[in-house]
């Protein structure tokens, strides 16, 4: 079988799963979700908050069936659509309070780092315009003890436009958080259905955010098994011609995961630098056998 015809087999499938869904109404002036976590930022622990916002659903998802480890389009309003005035109204209500069922005591300058994600594509006009993005991050720049604010993309619409609508209104780090899922095209394409081939669009989007002094994360899935499989794509993953603009000390890749399945090996050169385990350093002489039999989600900062 050549690779369209194992593509369109993929895809026949994952629409076939996703009409299985059930669907959900949403009151589209309420936000999809608020948590507060802990998150390892600049050398120190910090409270997080990630601001969810209930959105018109990823495009990728409405087109093809979006990727395959992907879930968040059951959270949009299928038979609905989110209006410019509905995402401010959402934001409106985090700002305000009237989110919260009960009296909080609920202050952005709380936390250094703010997440603002929308289920899809911040960048993507047709998911959210660029009036509302403009409006949440100017008021955003309100709220000066916010050191860094991140969003979501996929890697096409990651434009000078796109960017200049949010970085002219904002004056603190943008992070723009990017799927790449893997560096190996038909794993990417076959196991995640991504929708996206070829890598250099995956650099230009990082170059354009770099132009403009933004930040980017790159989504990269792992899987480790018992002979070592995907070894490979790792070191690729950290040393290849997109993630050579990893902007880390030369001998030490932060990674932060999202979730582990299996236990972690501290020996080796792999240990963890907080207690919860939400960041772990891999170092240069990193004993691969330390880290098998585990699937792993991680965040490589570019």
């Amino acid at each position: 079988m050549n690779i369209e015809k194992a593509k369109a087999l993929v895809e026949k499938k994952i629409n076939e799963l996703r009409k299985k869904t059930p669907i959900i109404e949403y009151d589209c002036k309420k936000l999809a979700e608020v948590e507060i976590n802990k998150f390892f930022y600049d050398g120190r622990m910090i409270d997080r908050v990630m601001i969810v916002l209930r959105s018109n659903g990823c495009e990728h998802y409405k087109k093809t069936g979006g990727c395959s480890m992907c879930s968040h389009f059951n959270g949009t309003p299928i038979n609905g659509v989110v209006t410019t005035e509905n995402y401010i109204k959402q934001w409106d209500s985090i700002i305000g309070g009237s989110q919260f069922e009960t009296y909080v005591d609920f202050n952005l300058n709380d936390y250094p780092v703010v997440c603002i994600y929308n289920l899809g594509s911040f960048f993507n006009e047709n998911e959210i315009s660029k009036e509302a993005a403009r409006y949440i991050f100017s008021n955003l720049n309100n709220y000066k003890n916010v050191e860094k604010a991140i969003v979501e993309s996929r890697a096409e619409y990651v434009t000078d436009d796109a960017i200049s609508n949010i970085k002219s209104v904002y004056d603190n780090i943008i992070e723009v958080g990017i799927g790449v899922e893997s560096t190996n095209m038909t794993i990417r394409e076959l196991c995640h259905h991504k929708g996206i081939e070829d890598m250099s669009i995956y650099k230009k989007a990082v170059d354009t955010l770099h132009v403009h002094g933004c930040k980017a994360l790159a989504y990269v899935v792992l899987q480790f098994d018992a002979h070592g499989d995907y070894l490979g794509e790792f070191e690729e993953c950290l040393h290849g011609s997109v993630m050579k603009r990893i902007n880390m000390l030369p001998n030490v890749k932060k990674i932060v995961h999202c979730g582990l399945r299996g236990n972690l090996n501290t020996g080796g050169g792999l240990r963890e630098s907080v207690e919860n385990g939400n960041v772990i350093i891999l170092k240069e002489d990193l004993n691969y056998d330390a880290i098998k039999k585990i699937l792993m989600k991680a965040i490589m900062y570019i």
